[in-house]
């Protein structure tokens, strides 16, 4: 009698020499278990052999194996123990360095191998949907020995490749490319509404950065801003002059007020376009000691062509450009009126000053009163002046003689220097007495030159 699966030989009642039942039951035993043959769908008995070698034969066995169709064929040193293998025997061959089922029909590779496993769970459940599910703290992918790369394939532009972060398995964030090829990153807060806070488009390399209605796109022609600039990097108010903020609508805050430019304003190529202020410690050619220098620059770093320089003061504002070889004189847009204790003057944008006083006239001699005026505002250098003495004037006070009115001459220009002149008034041929020391007299003067 044989056991139903294996058909391992049972030892029989009073059987004589049970150890020859009971060795063949092993010798089969140790063929079916741990199946390892040398090779698959052999026909042909090799002709060197050792005790233990298996083959798993083919559909035309030859030699001492015919008649042994896809029998497993094992040699015990001396002869052939030949067993039917049952479907649902694995077994692995050596020769193709596989693992095989017997189907019943022919020995197949197995589909449950690490390498073909169609689920595979590590402390975890895996499934239809997650064929690979990994229970842990934490999951290392390391190098072997350079880089280590991550992949994540999809079959078409329209599906979605991604990495989905989820809290009590509901969905809060996801990156990857869902739905096309833009590189994306989304955000729940329910699990149900997405939103797309950032985009990187493949095919121009643009970034889209969105909050809401809010978006920030730089691409290769700029930067584009939809919605409102908030923040301490924004102007507090349109008076804020921090450095380095974003200017608000209506505020004043290009260049920098704090700056000032302590060399030589002519070589202004050293600086950006923008508003500075200029001390009185600069040098070059300003129009007035100090004041505010806006510069237009159109030029590279190291030349100024095209440069526009707007000079303002408390009471002009100066212009001036630069040709290509040299600056152009200054030229105020309005007049510069002043005045001081030697009288007011007017420079105009064109170049011409006036000044003018009224003088006192004093006794200088018996017969001559007389004044020197120094001009409030200089002439230019080596520049001619006209000097006016208008036809009015009268005494200060009642003198101590009373000449008649053709006793006396109409106050004249007896000399003038580059910064000053005098006015005299005299007594005429055949005066009737002398000025006294008390008299006097005033007048007004005008002189016209050119301040530049």
């Amino acid at each position: 009698m044989y056991s139903s699966r294996l058909g391992l030989p049972y030892l029989q009642p009073s059987q004589a020499q049970k150890h020859v039942t009971h060795n063949e039951a092993l010798q089969k035993l140790d063929l079916i278990t741990q199946i390892s043959v040398e090779c698959f769908a052999l026909d042909d008995p090799p002709t060197a052999l050792e005790a233990g070698q298996t083959f798993a034969l083919g559909a035309n066995p030859t030699g001492e194996w015919s008649g042994h169709a896809f029998d497993l064929a094992c040699w015990g040193g001396e002869a052939w123990l030949f067993i039917t293998p049952q479907r649902g025997w694995i077994a692995w061959g050596r020769c193709e360095q596989e693992l095989r089922v017997w189907n019943g029909a022919d020995w197949v590779a197995t589909t449950h191998t690490p390498e073909h496993a169609p689920f595979f769970g590590i402390s975890a459940i895996a499934d239809e949907t997650n064929r690979l599910s990994v229970a842990a703290d934490a999951t290392l992918f390391s190098h072997a020995g350079a880089g280590h790369q991550l992949k994540v394939n999809k079959a078409t532009s329209s599906d979605t490749a991604a990495l989905l972060f989820q809290s009590v398995w509901q969905g809060h964030a996801e990156l990857g490319l869902a739905g096309d090829n833009m590189f994306t990153v989304k955000v729940s807060d329910d699990g149900q509404t997405w939103h797309n806070s950032l985009s990187i488009d493949p095919s121009d390399q643009s970034i889209s950065l969105t909050a809401g209605s809010s978006e920030v796109r730089v691409s290769d022609t700029g930067t584009a801003i939809e919605g409102t600039l908030t923040g301490s990097a924004v102007q507090a108010s349109v008076l804020d002059d921090g450095d380095g903020k974003v200017m608000r609508v209506g505020a004043f805050g290009l260049g920098s007020n704090t700056a000032p430019i302590t060399t030589d304003i002519d070589l202004s190529n050293s600086i950006s376009t923008g508003f500075y202020f200029v001390e009185n410690t600069a040098s070059g050619d300003k129009p007035e000691a100090s004041g505010h220098l806006i510069q237009m620059r159109n030029g590279g770093d190291t030349t100024y062509a095209d440069t526009l320089h707007a000079f303002v003061t408390r009471s002009n504002l100066w212009l001036r450009g630069f040709d290509g070889g040299a600056w152009s004189d200054w030229t105020g847009l309005g007049g510069v009126h002043g005045s001081n204790q030697n009288g007011t003057f007017l420079k105009l944008p064109d170049g011409t000053l006036l000044c003018s006083v009224t003088g006192n006239l004093t006794r200088v001699a018996a017969g001559m009163l007389s004044f020197t005026w120094t001009f409030p505002a200089n002439f230019l250098a080596g520049s001619a002046q006209e000097i006016v003495v208008l036809p009015v004037w009268d005494r200060v006070a009642a003198w101590a003689i009373a000449p008649g009115p053709n006793e006396i001459s109409t106050p004249f220009i007896a000399s003038t220097t580059e910064n000053s002149t005098t006015v005299q008034a005299r007594l005429l041929p055949n005066p009737s007495n002398s000025f006294a020391s008390t008299d006097a007299g005033f007048t007004r003067v005008l002189a016209i030159g050119r301040w530049k």
